[in-house]
């Protein structure tokens, strides 16, 4: 498979990694290159903070969206592609997934549409992350670091730590604060 020497695309883009990696798609040189037109395209003319919803644009040929609700470009998953074309690929990217066996492609708590095809709102992660970045798009106010303090302050002081405790300490409801004790029990046993 060869691209043209030049993508329009403003960051530097690694051809080669792209293409090998694209390679496991079963897709032409011609649909990498329009992939990757349609994208700098978006860019150039959409916010980054905003989603890129398939559903509502026109003339997008060969893009879907399943019943899955996950973007397609001629029935195959986009979204590990639209992540390669930004110059994320998986394993080597992301420090903070330490089992790269659980690292899963995941939409980030900023993205409100399942049919995004923004590339700034897919990373890859692990089971935590998808669940922080869930909390995340239904309003709560939580990261990797919170997340460990609830469960250290728990661990250190049940007594003292208890549910009601913590979920006034941090302005969370009681059922989430529950669910981030359970999942630290769960994680450390």
């Amino acid at each position: 498979m060869t691209l043209p020497m030049t993508l329009p695309l403003e960051q530097e883009l690694n051809k080669e990694e792209l293409i090998e990696f694209a390679k496991g798609f079963n897709l032409r040189s011609e649909d990498i290159v329009y992939i990757t037109t349609i994208i700098y395209v978006l860019n150039q003319n959409l916010h980054n903070d905003v989603c890129w919803e398939i559903s509502k644009m026109k003339n997008l040929s060969n893009f879907t969206n399943a019943q899955d609700y996950i973007p397609r470009y001629k029935g195959r998953d986009i979204r590990p592609l639209l992540l390669a074309i930004n110059g994320v690929f998986p394993g080597n990217k992301n420090k903070e997934v330490k089992n790269k066996d659980q690292e899963i492609l995941m939409r980030a708590g900023n993205c409100n549409s399942k049919d995004c095809i923004n590339p700034t709102h897919y990373l890859y992660g692990d089971r935590l992350d998808v669940s922080i970045a869930r909390w995340q798009r239904t309003g709560i106010e939580i990261n990797k670091e919170i997340y460990y303090e609830i469960i250290s302050l728990r661990k250190e002081s049940p007594k003292e730590y208890t549910i009601n405790n913590l979920s006034h300490m941090f302005n969370f409801s009681k059922n989430t604060i529950r669910t981030i004790c359970d999942n630290g029990t769960k994680a450390s046993d």
